[in-house]
């Protein structure tokens, strides 16, 4: 195409002629487009490449928006049901949709991506997000930590089982700001997501390094509990 939206044509160019006769489309067809069938995650892995797809999870992970090497802004988020995962790859302006950690969402359309053996669900123009529940974050103290797998917190004085301990950090940098406020849901004796309670890099309760190292021997002491 030429810069003034010409076409050219050279002498090895070919012009098919594809007729005028329309063709029928059907609804059913449009519609399978528009709005694919939902899968279970855990058939997420064994799709074809470029299926179109629904799925529905609770979001476990959002993690923030990055840039490829082509500029293209890019997120991930992780979603599970009944112990099965996919990952979800969002992809330009699909990066600003809604995901909250804990929330139950309905996902779609997405078509499946396979590169070095692994899976993702990659975002298309049409991706929407249903949000079929959501729980309301509390906040809290986390006085002391149990790096054990999975891991572990004491919250206001409540050992809870935590495996998203480590979004908040190595241990050595949770142990450091201890005790901290932090955000988080749970689900019985299980918290499902955790963040600090604030967006500034240091999110510590502001006190002595030695109050910083009393902390961290009660720490120990917890270990041994």
């Amino acid at each position: 195409m030429g810069k003034d939206n010409s076409i050219c044509l050279y002498e090895q160019a070919k012009v098919l002629s594809c007729g005028n006769k329309a063709f029928d489309l059907h609804q059913q067809t449009i519609d399978k487009y528009y709005k694919p069938e939902e899968i279970a995650i855990s058939d997420v892995e064994v799709s074809p490449a470029k299926k179109r797809l629904t799925v529905t999870g609770t979001v476990e992970k959002v993690e923030g928006i990055s840039q490829t090497a082509n500029s293209s802004n890019k997120r991930d988020v992780t979603i599970s049901d009944r112990g099965h995962k996919a990952k979800l790859r969002l992809w330009n302006e699909q990066t600003a949709l809604p995901f909250t950690v804990g929330a139950k969402v309905r996902v779609g359309p997405l078509t499946v991506n396979k590169f070095h053996n692994q899976t993702a669900l990659n975002s298309t123009k049409l991706t929407e997000v249903e949000v079929l529940s959501s729980q309301s974050m509390s906040s809290g103290i986390l006085e002391a930590i149990d790096p054990d797998d999975p891991p572990s917190a004491v919250i206001d004085g409540e050992y809870l089982e935590c495996p998203q301990l480590w979004t908040l950090g190595t241990q050595e940098s949770i142990l450091e700001r201890l005790p901290m406020e932090v955000m988080f849901t749970r689900n019985c004796d299980t918290v499902t997501a955790i963040k600090p309670a604030t967006d500034t890099e240091d999110v510590s309760i502001n006190e002595p390094t030695d109050k910083k190292i009393k902390n961290s021997l009660q720490l120990n002491d917890f270990h041994a509990i």
